[in-house]
């Protein structure tokens, strides 16, 4: 599947503080990212679609495929929920 940000969310990084979040700039909600959430959405962003974001994490992080595919697509799916993302395209 391919995603896109919706055109209202922000990624923003706070060094200082160290923090991950996608805000909102309609309803100005920020939402708490993880290091890894954050990869993804970043990803997402540039229009990779969920496939290549499994396969680039694995090739990064020497991680599992099946675990590292069934948590991208519960993250994806949780952020598309709230409205941070739509899918444009089953692949």
């Amino acid at each position: 599947m391919v995603f896109m940000l919706d055109k209202q969310v922000k990624l923003i990084f706070d060094k200082a503080a160290n923090k991950h979040y996608a805000f909102c700039v309609t309803s100005g909600d920020y939402f708490s990212l993880t290091p890894s959430g954050f990869e993804i959405m970043q990803k997402v962003s540039t229009g990779m679609s969920s496939v290549k974001i499994v396969k680039a994490l694995c090739d990064e992080y020497d991680i599992d495929k099946n675990k590292c595919k069934n948590d991208v697509d519960e993250f994806l799916k949780s952020v598309e929920t709230i409205g941070l993302i739509k899918k444009i395209e089953e692949e």
